[in-house]
């Protein structure tokens, strides 16, 4: 795993843990938010990283 994604993924495990000390809904809520972005910005960095392999591995195999 990128450095990046396990970046974002420890960002997404501290907002999760803060979501669960939150002592009111509005703060739970703000937290939960921010743990998906985290998530969702985890998951674009993977498929970025997925769809670049496959264009060097195409472009590779257009070669031989």
């Amino acid at each position: 795993m990128s450095r990046k994604i396990r970046e974002c993924c420890r960002h997404a495990a501290e907002c999760s843990e803060k979501a669960k000390l939150a002592r009111d809904p509005e703060g739970r809520t703000f937290w939960k938010e921010r743990e998906d972005f985290w998530l969702n910005l985890a998951q674009s960095y993977e498929f970025t990283a997925q769809i670049s392999s496959a264009i060097g591995d195409a472009g590779a195999n257009r070669l031989h």
